[in-house]
């Protein structure tokens, strides 16, 4: 049978922000317990109180370990940085495939040039170096442009080899931004690599904010 401790911890493990607040001591229990209550109630099929979930909160509290899932060293390395960004999103239609490929057949000669684009149901976005714009605004100008959005940055981060499978590669570094309340334009996923699109004005802020989480002790 569940007790009040295992259905907090059931609860609070579906939201790393709350689980990561509760760790850093950065919630008030009395005030997330009457919030937990008429749920714990329901899921347990008895009368909890609110006392009994703050001697829950405080005990699954004592119970975290604040740095084992949260250090992204065990699962990303070797931060990047690829400046003078552009990105473009088009509403999708027959042509946008084969505009693409022209693109890419025009960048080939440009090698320091960054290329990037997602095809998604409904919409495509592309983000490329600035020297590349022109281009990429010429070839898309008979499509419906939904966002284009210029002064950004990509901060690269390399997946390790033994961890690409583990949980939390993806949320690690957007929870530390969003600490930080650093916006994140786009995120482009590879097997081996993980790219956060930011503004360049934030740029600074974040490297300053991912780089300690990637450091060994």
């Amino acid at each position: 049978m569940l007790t009040i401790r295992d259905q907090i911890e059931i609860c609070v493990n579906a939201s790393p922000y709350l689980r990561d607040a509760i760790a850093n001591d950065l919630v008030n229990m009395s005030s997330l317990a009457r919030q937990l209550q008429p749920q714990l109630t329901i899921d347990l099929r008895k009368p909890v109180t609110v006392p009994a979930v703050v001697m829950a909160l405080k005990r699954f509290a004592e119970e975290i370990d604040v740095g084992a899932e949260h250090v992204a060293s065990e699962q990303l390395s070797n931060l990047s940085l690829r400046a003078d960004l552009v990105q473009l999103t088009v509403t999708n239609s027959e042509r946008i495939m084969p505009i693409i490929g022209e693109i890419m057949l025009r960048s080939r000669d440009h090698h320091s040039s960054y290329f990037v684009f997602a095809h998604g149901l409904f919409e495509t976005s592309i983000v490329v170096s600035v020297n590349l714009e022109e281009t990429v605004t010429q070839w898309f100008a008979n499509e419906r442009v939904t966002s284009h959005a210029t002064g950004l940055s990509a901060l690269g981060l390399q997946r390790r080899r033994l961890n690409q499978d583990g949980p939390g590669a993806l949320h690690v570094p957007m929870q530390v931004l969003a600490w930080q309340g650093i916006e994140i334009i786009d995120v482009i996923s590879t097997t081996n690599e993980l790219v956060l699109i930011v503004r360049d004005v934030n740029v600074e802020r974040a490297i300053s904010a991912l780089r300690p989480t990637l450091r060994k002790e």
